[in-house]
């Protein structure tokens, strides 16, 4: 069976995207945000390392924060959260799952 990780799956796009998948045979794996906070470095290892042994056939990084102000009203603390989420933690999560990937030459 193949498998595919998806984040941000609760609900939207990702919600439609798991179930489509579903309908085509995927077993998918769609951590909730207390299984994988996307925000910390040690989330994102600890549940790649309890899943290590699993190859995904798939990874759908769809999860992302989009707080909405004036540029002027941006806050550090929330460009800081949503660098963290939108671009350092998909780019983790690929590094973490490619590994297995190449091992199946895909």
């Amino acid at each position: 069976m193949k498998r595919a990780l998806v984040t941000g799956g609760s609900r939207g796009i990702g919600r439609a995207v798991i179930s489509c998948l579903e309908k085509k045979g995927y077993e998918v794996f769609a951590p909730t945000h207390q299984e994988l906070d996307l925000q910390y470095y040690d989330s994102i290892e600890e549940y790649c390392d309890k899943n290590e042994d699993i190859t995904f056939d798939i990874l759908i990084n769809n999860a992302g924060l989009n707080d909405i102000h004036m540029i002027d009203e941006i806050t550090e603390d929330e460009i800081n959260r949503m660098v963290s989420v939108n671009l350092i933690a998909p780019m983790r999560l690929i590094r973490r799952v490619v590994v297995n990937m190449k091992k199946q030459k895909y």
